[in-house]
């Protein structure tokens, strides 16, 4: 693989070549999940259907080309068609190794998860703070996009949201996460803040007070 093609930028069409590499790692991925990793993540409200729709993986320990992620979750950013154009990867709480939780590929620039929502029909949006929450607000309420930070943030992205008649951010109940709602909101137009509880998050919330626990904060 070249250099190019390992640098396809979010607005530059994948080579044939790294599609291939990517649904291929994704389906094997997919397959790979055990009963641990299906454990932990209903443990997050990610139910077996959930991670099935969203294609999450188990990276597979022996996989050429991902040998820093095995063990770790996959988590694939798929287009509106549904095939991924890239992966970011969660450590889960068996592998001991120290750093970061979240990993993408280092040549990578981030993007937006879950951008089938922009497709849909439903007249609002949520905004989530990460890929795991985004499933859980895409779950409540059926169209939400996830920022893996502020910085994700590109002005063209206005445009996506234009056709919303409210746009929901939800921020992490700490400064940081409610930095993120306060640039996020004075960014978009349309945007309504969501201020979770110190500590929380939305998945968190979740666990805790289910589905109607989130809608309660936007009522």
């Amino acid at each position: 693989m070249t250099s190019e093609e390992q640098s396809d930028s979010p607005l530059r069409p994948l080579s044939r070549q790294r599609r291939e590499w990517l649904e291929k790692a994704t389906t094997t991925f997919t397959n790979s999940i055990t009963r641990e990793a299906a454990a932990w993540l209903k443990a997050r409200g990610v139910e077996k259907e959930d991670a099935l729709g969203s294609r999450l993986g188990l990276v597979a320990t022996d996989y050429p080309g991902f040998e820093r992620y095995a063990g770790w979750l996959s988590i694939p950013y798929l287009a509106a068609d549904g095939h991924p154009v890239s992966m970011r990867f969660r450590r889960p709480d068996w592998v001991t190794t120290d750093g970061p939780k979240y990993l993408g590929f280092a040549e990578e620039k981030a993007r937006v998860y879950n951008v089938e929502s922009f497709m849909g029909s439903s007249p609002d949006i949520h905004i989530a703070e990460g890929e795991f929450d985004t499933l859980i607000l895409k779950k409540v309420f059926g169209s939400a996009v996830g920022y893996p930070g502020a910085n994700v943030w590109k002005k063209h992205h206005r445009v996506l949201f234009a056709g919303f008649s409210n746009v929901y951010v939800w921020g992490d109940g700490d400064e940081a996460g409610r930095k993120f709602t306060e640039e996020m909101v004075a960014r978009i137009r349309s945007a309504n803040p969501v201020y979770l509880p110190s500590g929380e998050d939305v998945t968190s919330l979740y666990m805790k007070h289910g589905a109607d626990g989130l809608r309660g904060l936007i009522a």
